[in-house]
């Protein structure tokens, strides 16, 4: 089976291929969907080198042990929290992303994280995983991703970002990231604050990260952030050799 054909419904395997993942892994790039009501045919996955990835519910562990016998590994818990918006009153330095503002979103997002799935997964390099996350946030750049950025500055230059999702039902925090120089300043904590006092529509802020991240989830608890669910996420590669 190549990547240009997706399998039928009875097998209980979904999966659609990620071009612009495709191109950054090096290898054809699918998303899976595994059906709840199972059971799960995973010979279906196309042949050849593949990374493909997959989102389990975190309520059962039960879940996660056909994909494993078949070579796919847990790489993250993600942790899902809400929150309804509030306005804020301190959102100096903040403002919304300008075009000339990419090169600076880039430097920030190529070194902005170390918990991310990819980072997480032994099979994809730091650098590799770098590249995927400071792409993902010049997507905005070319309208291939998020509905609105927010940068912060400080010493007139930008120092930290917020890539958005809106739409009628909620702001989902899509990306955040803030230069080690200028962590601990405050900046994400403005940042977000600047999203739900500008950003119009929605009443509930949904943010996801990840289950290892600590830091993470103290700072959106403090926000008043709480947990509303979690997922499993599970990463296959394959080389060519099936393996």
């Amino acid at each position: 089976m190549t990547v240009s054909d997706t399998p039928s419904s009875p097998t209980h395997i979904d999966w659609k291929a990620d071009t612009w993942l495709s191109g950054l892994m090096g290898c054809p790039a699918i998303g899976v969907v595994a059906h709840p009501d199972g059971p799960h045919d995973l010979g279906n996955l196309p042949d050849g080198p593949l990374f493909a990835s997959l989102r389990l519910p975190g309520d059962d562990p039960t879940a996660i042990a056909p994909f494993f016998a078949a070579g796919f590994r847990l790489v993250d818990t993600a942790v899902t929290l809400s929150k309804p918006r509030t306005v804020s009153t301190e959102t100096s330095g903040v403002r919304f992303a300008r075009p000339d503002d990419e090169a600076a979103v880039r430097r920030i997002a190529h070194k902005g994280f170390r918990f991310s799935r990819f980072h997480a997964d032994p099979a994809v390099s730091n650098a590799l995983a770098d590249t995927v996350k400071e792409a993902w946030a010049a997507n905005y750049f070319t309208g291939g991703r998020g509905t609105h950025m927010v940068v912060a500055e400080q010493a007139g230059e930008v120092a930290g970002f917020l890539l958005l999702i809106v739409n009628d039902a909620r702001i989902l925090i899509d990306l955040i990231a803030v230069s080690d120089k200028h962590r601990g300043a405050g900046l994400g904590t403005a940042m977000i604050g600047f999203a739900e006092t500008q950003v119009r529509g929605p009443q509930d802020v949904i943010v996801g990260t990840q289950l290892a991240n600590i830091s993470s989830l103290r700072f959106y608890t403090k926000l008043g952030f709480r947990p509303v669910g979690a997922h499993h996420v599970l990463h296959l590669t394959k080389r060519g050799n099936g393996t």
